[in-house]
């Protein structure tokens, strides 16, 4: 009899056990843990870093995340992100954080993520990424704003007059001494108005090695400086019919060089780094339209992928292996067996339920005679000690909490 207790307790806590070893093979922390958060961010920096068209990404909700222990050391993260285009374009040197997500009334653009990485001694470390993105459509956006302004494609003839118009005007009227040349557009879009459609562009523009008093028909020589000499800005323009005429208007604002990179020893005792400083100038009322070259035919530079996730974001087929159920077997010497033979047990991650009937763990082996033990009435299980289960119902821990819309 004690050592047919002795088992069950020995069966139970094995059976715990190995519940417990196959349940830390994968972890889903909280989509809204200090982690999580620490993770997503570090992801949405190095996606920015990777896209070299439109407008800066920031994170909306964090809808999954899974972690997997790493050979030799530290942890792998698959993680799905939701982003929003920003009103910062790349050129921007404003940080993400303090750039203002684009509101749903100006078309937003959505992105879906998946991200792999690795962290090591605290340290994440970004492997790749794939990415999808698109604006909503044009019948949400008049659902939800009635006569806001559509987006078009960014080879939009009309628009790109804007964009040649405007820009002239800026190198014409500005205080800047140098001529700056189109980078290229980021947004183009119209609006229907009673006195005609209004159109709007916004693209970016660098600097060249060519004064602002260039003859236009010298404008093709001009060459954009270096990365890390030229200046960058960024410009909104508008087209506003008004009876028989248009008027334009253009904003923009010229960022600071990033200039070439230099190494310094960290001095304690300097002052901290000046921000960015940024020229702004207006410019209105003008009329005329001049033509343009082509862009290409889609609404948005689309976020794409840093790499094939093939082998890093999609679990290979060692990661499954690690992933299945363990099955757990043991040896337990009978020290009630006079000729101290051994008793299996098998027990498995998750053994079988048995709705409404008693569990009976016997010894394997050949048929015996009945026994005092085969004649007690069968005993309930006793409790497996752990902390009590939560109270109320349990609360889903992905996906995040949505932090603009």
């Amino acid at each position: 009899m004690k050592t047919f207790v002795v088992l069950l307790l020995l069966a139970q806590a094995m059976g715990s056990r190995a519940i417990g070893v196959a349940s830390t093979v994968l972890r889903r922390p909280d989509c809204d843990s200090p982690e999580s958060e620490e993770a997503a961010n570090v992801a949405v920096d190095y996606i920015n870093s990777h896209h070299h068209h439109g407008y800066k990404y920031t994170l909306n909700k964090i809808d999954e995340i899974k972690v997997i222990p790493r050979v030799p050391q530290g942890e792998t993260f698959i993680m799905e992100l939701e982003l929003l285009e920003t009103k910062c374009h790349i050129v921007n040197p404003l940080p993400v954080e303090n750039c203002t997500v684009r509101p749903l009334a100006e078309t937003k653009v959505e992105g879906d993520c998946d991200v792999a990485f690795t962290k090591v001694h605290g340290t994440f470390t970004v492997t790749g990424f794939r990415c999808k993105s698109s604006p909503d459509s044009a019948e949400d956006v008049a659902k939800r704003c009635p006569g806001c302004p559509q987006l078009l494609p960014l080879n939009d003839t009309r628009a790109l007059d804007l964009v040649s118009v405007s820009l002239s005007k800026f190198n014409t009227d500005s205080s800047e001494p140098v001529y700056f040349k189109l980078l290229e557009v980021g947004r183009l879009s119209t609006q229907t108005l009673p006195l005609g459609p209004s159109y709007f562009a916004e693209y970016a523009i660098v600097e060249t090695n060519c004064t602002s008093d260039i003859p236009d028909n010298h404008h093709d020589d001009c060459v954009p400086l270096s990365k890390g000499l030229a200046r960058h800005g960024f410009c909104t323009a508008m087209a506003v019919t008004t009876g028989l005429s248009e008027d334009i208007t253009v904003d923009c604002d010229v960022y600071n060089a990033e200039g070439p990179p230099i190494l310094v020893s960290p001095d304690p005792s300097a002052s901290p780094a000046l921000p960015h400083i940024v020229h702004h100038y207006h410019h209105g009322n003008t009329t005329g339209v001049s033509q343009t070259s082509v862009v290409h035919g889609l609404k948005h530079y689309a976020l794409g992928a840093s790499q094939d996730l093939a082998g890093s974001l999609f679990l290979s087929s060692e990661s499954e292996q690690v992933m299945t159920k363990s099955t757990v077997k043991r040896e337990v010497p009978d020290k009630g067996d006079p000729a101290g033979g051994a008793l299996p047990i098998t027990m498995t991650a998750e053994p079988p339920v048995v709705d409404g009937k008693e569990v009976h763990i016997k010894p394997l082996g050949p048929p015996s005679e009945p026994g005092p033990i085969d004649q007690l009435p069968a005993q309930p299980l006793p409790p497996v000690a752990g902390p009590p289960p939560p109270a109320g119902p349990i609360l889903p821990i992905c996906p995040g909490r949505i932090r603009h819309f």
